[in-house]
């Protein structure tokens, strides 16, 4: 009795001949480049160098891997097809040439690696390459160390030459940074390694392939040693990096973190030692510390809250394991405590804050709340957010009670306005769709909002989550409306390419758990917008309520923009060109035209004389003197920041002090920062200096620097040594009395090595008093005096062995040429 076919998804007859078609023509390059390398192997018009032939014996290995993949899908669609017998001579016939000549040659070889000099035999090797896959670098390094670093002949320049040579991508950036040298080869070989040498990231990507395996749809010896030979190199792989414990442990820790939520597994790989595998323990240890805190979390949230809907259900202990079952609630609980709301917070609630100081600190004691940040969960011991904004004591500013009281007590009056909307005018953010470089190489697409209003920029959790770039930790302290202050502690490094075009450029990004708000908050009928049709929009569904996934800051904002702009109408967003294809943005009349819609605000305002004593408690309450034991003490850096100040710092013959730069890490860590700083000058040039009347404010002022001798120019070269080209823009003060432009800086500019100025420079002290002492002197004394000292920090001279990291970009507009000028008086 015949055993049964296995079912294999049919086809419709026009899609399996065009899927014939397909796998026949990939069958045919196939073999014609076996066939290439066999002819060329016989008529000796192919190098027959060992190391060469390695390499085409590995190269014919993926062509014959593809041919007979491509041959058992064909004999899938098509039983008749009889080429297998053909193509398998063909592999047997060219393997057996290569491996012929290689026997005949072994000896020759030999002595050719141990007698010929270097410089004959180098260039005629093929040396490996390495793009930055952490799976292929132990491959690499056994190749490169065996070639050239073992080998004691070669000077160390010559080698650094060849290890450069051999990196392109992100590992080309991890050795970038060094300068060409023989003291610098090992520095950059011991960056590279330490880089790339991680057993986890090697893990991931090598247990990848794993699950990555086809399945086999039908008996087919071929796909059952193409599986076989996988597997069998990919368990080699695995023992180089530990035992079997370690494998086993690790592949069960990667099954179980694919399958919990996003912030449990990223909390655990925050806690990842990279240089070796973690361990089952390990990985239950932090799960069960996990566990514990969900659960006393979720148990305050029922005790406070609740419901029939939502019950919990107690853990059990088996076998010296925990295992926790819980059955949430479909039930959406209020976000605001106060007023029930799930729109705001408590800090936000206009209910909550109408109340008194006393009447809100009773109604969180009540709840119970954190009278420190007004959140449930925790105790003001363990609270870790921000303190009292007026007092800073351990209090939220919202429950600050004044010290000062008054017999009269302020009377309240309530008026109402009442205002309608009925022009149904809206704005479109720009937007672009662009494509994130992940850990592994592969690039993911994403949606990003471009804001000139922001400093940084940032990226969601969700999206970090993915790309599975290594953090760093740090602290960034965000201020924004209304002085609205949140902490983000981590960041990373990537690039980011356009969706239109080659276009690449690597950003940092801070982590948020969100942006913004889906945008546009609706959808939005485009119908009669008369976009053009030639033109690749960089979010085609700009129009459609998405998410957003990207935040791009002024940092990358103005490099972006091109010169051309389309304004259909006054009634229609502006379209401008972009490196990332055309953005919508700008003010735009609805098509959807609701009713008019009718808001009420209610309005409280106090009498004079009730505002005067809120006025007064307020001014002496900013007048208060903290207490010596919250004054600052000084770190590490800024002592000694303090000490090489001391020690650097002279008075010359004419008065005026020199300085030096007080660095803190290697200057040769820096890298190529002309081009950024030339393409920063043709961007001022192209978008921001337009106007004629900004034009000649910018022009008089750097004029004004030449002319008092505080810019002067160099020979036009680019050091050799390291150096440090510095960005410039404008500032506008049209209420300033002096100065309506200011000419800024921005030594915090990264350079081709990812790292700036300002980070390799010490931070010292603060060395001006406090305000609240210089405006205390103000109410002490009759009469009071200020000066202004103009261009003070320009009246301070850098000492001349720091000049090639005080450089600038500049020339007369249009900016045909640029020429380099040195910044230090």
């Amino acid at each position: 009795m015949s055993k049964p076919k296995t079912a294999v998804p049919s086809l419709s007859p026009s899609k399996e001949i065009m899927e014939l078609k397909s796998l026949k023509r990939q069958r045919t390059a196939a073999k014609n480049s076996i066939v290439r390398i066999k002819t060329g192997l016989l008529d000796k018009t192919m190098s027959l160098d060992p190391i060469e032939l390695e390499c085409r014996l590995d190269i014919l290995n993926s062509h014959s891997d593809k041919l007979m993949k491509c041959q058992s899908k064909i004999e899938e669609i098509d039983e008749e097809d009889i080429a297998r017998g053909e193509l398998e001579d063909l592999i047997v016939e060219t393997k057996s040439v290569i491996k012929s000549i290689l026997a005949r040659n072994k000896s020759s070889i030999a002595e050719i690696s141990f007698v010929a000099p270097h410089s004959s035999r180098l260039p005629k090797m093929l040396l490996p390459k390495f793009k930055g896959e952490y799976s292929e670098f132990k491959n690499f390094m056994s190749l490169f160390e065996s070639l050239v670093h073992n080998d004691p002949t070669i000077p160390d320049i010559e080698k650094f030459n060849h290890l450069v040579n051999c990196l392109s991508g992100e590992a080309l950036g991890a050795v970038k940074a060094f300068q060409m040298s023989d003291e610098n080869y090992s520095k950059a070989l011991a960056s590279l390694k330490k880089v790339y040498d991680n057993k986890c990231l090697i893990f991931l990507d090598t247990t990848s392939k794993l699950f990555e395996l086809p399945t086999i749809p039908k008996p087919s010896a071929l796909s059952l040693r193409t599986m076989i030979d996988t597997v069998s190199a990919v368990y080699d792989s695995l023992l180089s990096l530990g035992d079997e414990k370690n494998i086993t442990n690790a592949i069960i820790i990667h099954l179980v973190m694919s399958k919990v939520d996003t912030v449990t597994r990223s909390k655990w790989e925050e806690q990842l030692d990279y240089d070796k595998l973690p361990l089952w323990r390990e990985c239950e240890a932090a799960l069960n510390k996990r566990y514990q805190h969900l659960s006393a979390d979720e148990a305050s949230t029922s005790r406070l809250k609740p419901s029939s809907s939502h019950s919990i259900q107690k853990p059990h202990l088996h076998a010296g394991r925990t295992k926790a079952a819980l059955v949430t609630s479909n039930i959406k609980q209020p976000v605001c405590p106060h007023c029930k709301s799930n729109d705001h917070s408590i800090p936000a609630c206009p209910t909550f804050k109408i109340l008194s100081a006393q009447q809100r600190f009773e109604f969180a004691k009540s709840v119970p709340l954190c009278i420190n940040c007004l959140r449930k969960g925790h105790s003001v011991s363990k609270c870790k957010a921000d303190r009292c904004r007026v007092c800073n004591r351990s209090h939220h500013t919202l429950l600050h009670q004044y010290p000062v009281s008054f017999a009269t007590a302020p009377q309240l009056s309530t008026s109402h306005a009442m205002h309608t909307t009925s022009t149904p005018d809206r704005v479109m953010l720009a937007t672009a769709v662009v494509n994130v470089k992940g850990s592994s190489g592969e690039y993911l697409p994403a949606r990003a909002l471009l804001d000139s209003g922001s400093q940084v920029n940032f990226m969601t959790e969700d999206l970090a989550q993915k790309l599975r770039i290594r953090r760093e930790s740090t602290t960034l302290n965000i201020i924004g409306i209304g002085n609205a202050t949140k902490k983000v502690r981590t960041k990373l490094n990537t690039f980011v390419k356009s969706r239109v075009n080659n276009y690449e450029f690597s950003a940092q990004f801070w982590i948020m758990r969100s942006i913004s708000a889906s945008h546009p908050d609706r959808n939005v009928n485009i119908n009669g917008w008369k976009i053009p049709k030639n033109i690749s929009l960089a979010d085609p569904e700009f129009h459609k309520a998405q998410k957003v996934d990207l935040l791009l800051g002024a940092e990358t904002f103005f490099e972006l923009l091109a010169v051309v702009q389309i304004k259909a109408s006054p009634n229609h967003p502006t379209l401008q060109k972009t490196l990332l294809g055309w953005v919508v943005s700008g003010k735009y009349a609805s098509n959807q035209r609701p009713p008019p819609t009718v808001s009420s605000t209610l309005c409280h305002t106090e009498q004079d004389l009730a505002n005067i004593d809120s006025i007064i408690q307020r001014f002496w309450a900013m007048e208060e003197i903290p207490s010596v034991s919250s004054s600052t003490k000084f770190t590490p850096e800024q002592i000694e920041c303090e000490k090489f100040f001391v020690k650097t710092t002279k008075v010359l013959p004419s008065g005026r002090l020199q300085v030096r730069l007080p660095f803190k890490d290697d200057r040769k860590l820096l890298g190529n920062s002309y081009e950024t700083a030339s393409r920063r000058c043709q961007a001022l040039e192209r978008k921001t200096l337009k106007g004629p009347e900004l034009r000649q404010m910018y022009l008089d002022f750097m004029n004004e620097y030449i002319e008092l001798g505080h810019m002067s120019p160099t020979n036009n070269k680019i050091p050799s040594e390291p150096h440090y080209f510095i960005p410039h823009q404008c500032v506008l003060g049209p209420e300033s009395t002096t100065t309506k432009l200011r000419v800024v800086f921005d030594a915090s500019s990264r350079t081709s090595s990812q790292i700036a100025l300002n980070e390799i420079l010490m931070v010292g002290p603060t060395i001006q008093e406090e305000l609240y002492s210089t405006l205390l002197r103000f109410c002490l004394h009759k009469y009071a005096f200020t000066a202004d000292i103009t261009k003070m920090y320009r009246q301070i001279l850098m000492h001349e062995e720091d000049n090639n990291f005080q450089l600038v970009v500049w020339g007369s507009i249009p900016l045909s040429h640029f020429k380099s000028f040195d910044l230090t008086p």
